[in-house]
């Protein structure tokens, strides 16, 4: 008797964290299940691939919310062994998108890896600039997969917390071309730059404003209620308020392992943000 193999998703919004490029229709992809088992390549396209040796069917999904048992990441080929099983986990949490990214930061991630690619190959490559220019138009996806190769995150996320009531000094990390804090902590840990906050006297701190995009935070102004900052605009990136108790002034935040995802204090969250301005 024949067994109908299992339905998974394998959605076409879903971007392969190697190299955060979406899967088009008839590429070449491989399906990773979320214990780590790959499917044979196939082409992205319906009605999607049934996998007679592990038993599943693997259908693009167009639709929310999903009714397919269990979703699977589909993966560009030249992206699926970026990872070895044991640290993809760690790699997926470093570089998972907490939204959508607008279309802004598409385009400047896009022009971005291809200005950094034929950088690289300028530097390699007996060359002239034109023809590093053309070819790192098709190579950029091949070039985020070799950015994330270089990624050295910690095991896994971690926390950590600082008190708002001394000095708090903040280790940063790069990632394709963006600056975001990797974490804080009330020693300097062998950095040479100043402090990001010092108490001063007088100064109550009762709140703290929060940038952040879909990959992490990336700045925190430390103020008080009563005195709103003035920010410049950036595409893509928002801004969220976190109050602080005056009794507790600890400030407890999350990692991915490579970037600051999160922090948290002991007052729930409230509306808020310092009011916006273009610097000219």
């Amino acid at each position: 008797m024949y067994a109908s193999p299992a339905l998974m998703c394998l959605s076409n919004t879903v971007l392969y964290r190697a190299s955060l490029f979406m899967i088009q229709d008839s590429e070449c992809v491989v399906a990773v299940r979320q214990n780590g088992q790959r499917s044979k390549m196939f082409r992205f396209e319906h009605p999607g691939l049934e996998d007679d040796l592990c038993g599943v069917a693997y259908r693009p999904c167009w639709w929310m919310p999903c009714s397919h048992g269990e979703k699977a990441i589909g993966c560009h080929v030249e992206c699926v062994n970026v990872e070895t099983s044991g640290s993809r986990e760690i790699f997926n949490d470093a570089t998972a998108y907490a939204y959508d990214s607008p279309l802004s930061e598409d385009t400047r991630r896009a022009r971005w890896l291809q200005s950094d690619l034929a950088s690289v190959l300028e530097k390699t490559l007996p060359l002239p600039v034109e023809i590093c220019n053309m070819a790192a138009r098709y190579g950029a996806r091949e070039h985020a997969v070799q950015i994330t190769r270089t990624l050295r995150p910690k095991e896994s996320n971690s926390d950590f917390s600082v008190s708002i009531a001394a000095d708090i000094w903040a280790r940063y990390v790069e990632f394709e071309g963006v600056s975001y804090i990797a974490t804080l902590a009330n020693e300097p840990g062998g950095s040479s730059t100043p402090a990001i906050h010092t108490p001063r006297s007088g100064q109550v701190v009762d709140v703290l404003y929060i940038a952040k995009n879909h990959l992490g935070i990336r700045q925190v102004l430390f103020c008080n209620t009563s005195e709103v900052p003035v920010i410049s605009e950036r595409q893509g990136v928002w801004w969220k308020a976190l109050h602080v108790s005056k009794s507790d002034p600890t400030v407890r935040g999350q990692t991915d392992g490579l970037k600051l995802r999160s922090l948290k204090s002991t007052i729930e969250p409230r509306s808020g943000i310092p009011t916006a301005t273009r610097r000219l």
